[in-house]
């Protein structure tokens, strides 16, 4: 039987992992995740794989002191044969990955429909908010 910390861990990791990533659009603009172009697209959901990637070790670590080092063998992939590696190659592949999403994602001409323009707007227009309620 698991012990209750790691229990607690293995179903909120179950839990995060059913929901896939895939860029999201606000509430209010349904139609924002197909107003974007295909390489903005997967730009962003690179980035938010690799942040994810990444992120899976720290908070394992946080929770239950594992990988007790980034050179820590870890089972990789199970199919189609057991792949095991050290902690810090997912984790260099995934700071790739990450890199590359937004180097690409800064590659694409920013338009009234971009993801990065929607930020950029909605970050600028949280800011004027939070200022003018002071």
């Amino acid at each position: 039987m698991t012990d209750p910390p790691r229990a607690s861990v293995r179903i909120a990791r179950s839990a995060a992992s059913t929901n896939p990533l895939r860029p999201r659009p606000p509430v209010s603009c349904p139609e924002r995740a197909f107003d974007t172009n295909l390489l903005e697209r997967l730009a962003w959901a690179a980035v938010a794989f690799g942040t994810w990637d990444i992120f899976y070790y720290a908070w394992l670590w946080a929770f239950i002191g594992w990988p007790s080092s980034l050179g820590t063998w870890d089972l990789l992939f199970l199919i189609p044969v057991p792949w095991t590696g050290p902690v810090w190659a997912p984790v260099a592949i995934s700071l790739a990955l990450a890199g590359f999403g937004l180097a690409a994602a800064a590659s694409v001409p920013v338009s009234s429909t971009s993801m990065l323009a929607w930020w950029m707007t909605s970050e600028t227009s949280r800011t004027r908010e939070a200022r003018s309620s002071q």
